[in-house]
């Protein structure tokens, strides 16, 4: 989580920690993953970290709030992008030229901002893409429904801040919360940390190669954590980011 500020480290584990080292980063859905170093201020030592998924040749869907601080009301400053990150060394890495989040989320009350918790981050040069050789498109995909998202095995995977300077992908998988499942978000046990802020909610079977997106990582509390859920507002608004911002690969 990159919210404004360096963050304070508080555990969003649920009894034993299932969260599991990526060691070959370079393999598929992994090379997709962007590590977000993000800064609202003007000194390094003020960076954060969040978690993105390249899902066009130079954009990045990640959390609203590791683009705009709700809190001091201001957008970042910087914001560095990285691919291929294990143990702290990089593949490639792009600066972040514009930003964009969710209408309705710099009008939203704190406790509300779950609900509008998703942009995107434009980066300035190829070099992500170039070695990733592939991105995700979403908005190809159709969201998935209560039912589908009611059976599915689930995973959770991002940069934890916890790690640095060492940074790893780390991975978590398991099943939502039915009773948590609303219109805008989906809850699950599955285990974060901050750093792990805007990364994917997904299904993935490794058979097909298929990735399907359930959501964007927005919240860690007592009982679980949240993503702001891969709906059908989030596809249109995404697909018109793509379409007005996005480069073709």
């Amino acid at each position: 989580m990159a919210n404004g500020g360096k963050p304070s480290i508080q555990r969003l584990v649920h009894g034993v920690d299932n969260r599991v080292p990526i060691e070959h980063v370079e393999a598929a859905p992994w090379r997709s993953f962007c590590c977000l170093e993000v800064n609202f201020g003007d000194q390094p030592a003020t960076a954060g970290y969040g978690t993105g998924l390249l899902i066009a040749p130079n954009i990045i869907l990640t959390a609203a709030h590791n683009l705009y601080s709700l809190r001091q009301g201001l957008w970042a400053k910087k914001i560095l992008a990285m691919v291929g990150m294990k143990n702290g060394a990089l593949a490639a890495q792009a600066g972040v030229k514009r930003v964009e989040v969710a209408p309705g989320y710099r009008n939203s009350l704190q406790r509300d901002s779950f609900q509008h918790d998703y942009g995107i981050a434009v980066v300035e040069s190829d070099a992500l893409y170039r070695w990733a050789g592939e991105c995700v498109k979403v908005t190809d995909q159709a969201p998935m429904d209560n039912t589908e998202l009611a059976a599915s095995n689930i995973s959770v995977a991002g940069y934890p801040d916890e790690d640095r300077p060492q940074i790893t992908l780390k991975s978590a998988f398991g099943a939502i919360i039915p009773s948590k499942l609303t219109k805008t978000n989906i809850h699950y046990e599955m285990d974060t940390m901050p750093g792990q802020s805007g990364c994917p909610v997904f299904k993935w079977s490794s058979q097909s190669k298929s990735f399907r997106l359930a959501g964007v990582h927005v919240a860690g509390y007592e009982r679980s954590n949240a993503a702001r859920r891969y709906d059908g507002e989030m596809r249109g608004q995404v697909k018109a980011w793509v379409a007005e911002h996005g480069k073709a690969g």
